[in-house]
């Protein structure tokens, strides 16, 4: 049973360590199993997933099982581990999904107000959700702090680490911010043009 763990731990150790290496990592073409080239490549990020890169006509994420077989050893694929993060994904863009559906919701209460309100009251509305907007941004911002401050701890720590599933809500919470802040932005030039 000790030995298993200790199997388990050093094969996380090699994986995380495999996956925090590839970032930066230049490749002159990577072929997938389905036949796909991509030329030029510069990995930006390994995951559970997959490989994150940019590559000579823009940027891609390939699953590990569309990689050739060196590169899903030479990162540790796993299928259960790949499988359970897939799901994870799904479920945080069925979260971000939400977020945007209600962001547009009142959006839209926004812009009908607006028809009916007077100048006034729409900078009144527009100031509220403003200050919604901020406030939501400054949430995340302090959700983004805590994360970071995690994935650091995570990154050091011995043992099995979080630090991947970490850098993913870290991806994700970043993701959500810069939704907020473009919404700011538009909702500013709302109010600077009246």
């Amino acid at each position: 049973m000790l030995d298993e763990l200790a199997r388990l731990k050093n094969l996380s150790d090699k994986r995380a360590a495999a996956r925090e290496a590839a970032s930066g990592t230049k490749m002159d073409e990577l072929q997938t199993v389905d036949g796909r080239i991509y030329k030029n490549i510069t990995i930006k990020e390994a995951t559970a997933v997959g490989l994150a890169f940019q590559h000579s006509d823009g940027s891609a994420r390939v699953n590990y099982e569309k990689l050739p077989q060196s590169l899903q050893e030479r990162f540790y694929y796993d299928p259960a581990e790949t499988a359970a993060a897939l799901v994870k994904e799904r479920e945080k863009l069925h979260e971000y999904e939400k977020l945007v559906t209600i962001q547009e919701k009142e959006s839209a209460l926004v812009k009908e107000d607006q028809k009916t309100t007077s100048a006034k009251e729409q900078k009144k509305s527009l100031i509220l959700d403003l200050e919604l907007v901020d406030t939501n941004i400054r949430i995340l911002n302090e959700k983004l702090e805590s994360l970071k401050l995690d994935f650091n701890w995570e990154s050091r720590k011995g043992g099995i680490s979080r630090a991947p599933i970490i850098r993913e809500q870290i991806s994700e919470t970043e993701e959500q911010l810069n939704s907020l802040k473009l919404r700011r932005a538009t909702i500013s030039a709302k109010l600077k043009s009246e």
